[in-house]
């Protein structure tokens, strides 16, 4: 079975991303989720197996659910945050954000989008997301 060898080295990794998604967070940068989007991406540039391993290959590791690793809550809070206080259905939010990321980071690795333009799509991701959130307001 190739989920368990892989679970270990995945559940390190969460907490590695989550500190590094904490440290990009300044919270009063004005482009505070700019800034997470481009420690998310960077980390998975940096560490494309280890990425994967969390994210693509089988684990046993449960996610959204009451068994999720610390680190990967830590990191998940992280994208929340960085979307800004008192936002409506802010898990949604998240998910879709973390969804949008995960897609530049599988489609670049794989070679389905050129590495070209990795900065103009981290630009049009966060303006779309700044948009929704403007939008939507506080709850």
């Amino acid at each position: 079975m190739r989920a368990a060898p892989i679970t270990s080295p995945a559940q390190t990794s969460f907490e590695e991303l989550a500190a590094r998604l904490r440290t990009a967070k300044v919270t009063d940068a004005p482009d505070v989720l700019r800034n997470v989007c481009a420690a998310y991406l960077n980390f998975a540039r940096s560490r494309p197996v280890i990425y994967e391993a969390m994210f693509v290959l089988p684990t046993k590791i449960k996610f959204a659910s009451e068994a999720t690793p610390t680190g990967l809550r830590a990191a998940f809070a992280e994208l929340v945050t960085a979307l800004g206080p008192d936002r409506q259905n802010p898990e949604f939010l998240a998910e879709v954000l973390w969804s949008a990321l995960h897609g530049l980071v599988v489609l670049a690795q794989t070679e389905r989008i050129p590495a070209a333009g990795a900065e103009i799509r981290l630009d049009v991701l966060v303006q779309q997301f700044s948009e929704v959130i403007q939008s939507s307001g506080a709850t």
